[in-house]
């Protein structure tokens, strides 16, 4: 087959796919629309490079999810990349790191995806028991716009080993307003996107204080 598969979890742990949390509390930069479960954020397989994963989260830059691990977590993995529903353009920078309780951050990956180069990234974030908050971010690459920037989290899992604990789950950067993580701030241009034939905007900007 030429679908790419998550893993089958070793005894003693589960592998609990992104896409089976509420991704409905995450933030997606094209209007009218919102995250898809294992499909693309058209609604198709998603689809990077010619290869077909069988689970991910469709989503359209600038986006932001934002997991709240709960202890028994020990790793994310995932390939990130522009799907190839995208035929002309799609390129975005992302940025994946942790935060702790009282505010301080780790990077774990960060760089620019682009349709023509650079497709796809494979992140692996690991000892993440420590952590309390998960971020996977992405916002405008190099071109300045959003056009097309069609985001794949595919076969996106985290590792989790449970110890009688609280499973890991989405909250909303609303949710976390009252502690000031996070401050939405509007765009000042309207946006297209291309593929879509359908406006990509109003957008948010996502910045940490």
């Amino acid at each position: 087959s030429n679908v790419v598969t998550i893993p089958d979890a070793p005894w003693g742990q589960e592998y609990i796919r992104l896409s089976s949390l509420e991704i409905e509390k995450t933030k997606c930069g094209w209007e009218n629309h919102t995250p898809k479960k294992d499909k693309s954020i058209d609604g198709n397989n998603i689809t990077i490079g010619g290869k077909v994963y069988e689970s991910g989260v469709g989503t359209h830059g600038p986006s932001q999810i934002i997991i709240k691990l709960n202890g028994s977590v020990t790793d994310f993995y995932t390939v990130l990349g522009v799907d190839d529903e995208v035929k002309e353009a799609g390129n975005f920078d992302y940025h994946v790191y942790v935060k702790a309780e009282g505010g301080a951050t780790e990077d774990v990956a960060k760089g620019t995806i682009n349709r023509f180069s650079n497709q796809s990234v494979d992140i692996h974030a690991d000892n993440l028991s420590g952590w309390k908050y998960l971020y996977l971010e992405t916002s405008n690459g190099n071109d300045g716009t959003n056009t097309c920037d069609h985001v794949d989290w595919a076969n996106a899992y985290l590792v989790f080993q449970d110890q009688n604990s609280t499973r890991p789950c989405i909250v909303s950067a609303e949710e976390l307003s009252q502690q000031s993580l996070h401050v939405l701030q509007p765009y000042s241009r309207s946006l297209t996107c291309a593929s879509c034939r359908r406006f990509a905007l109003p957008l948010l900007a996502l910045s940490s204080l």
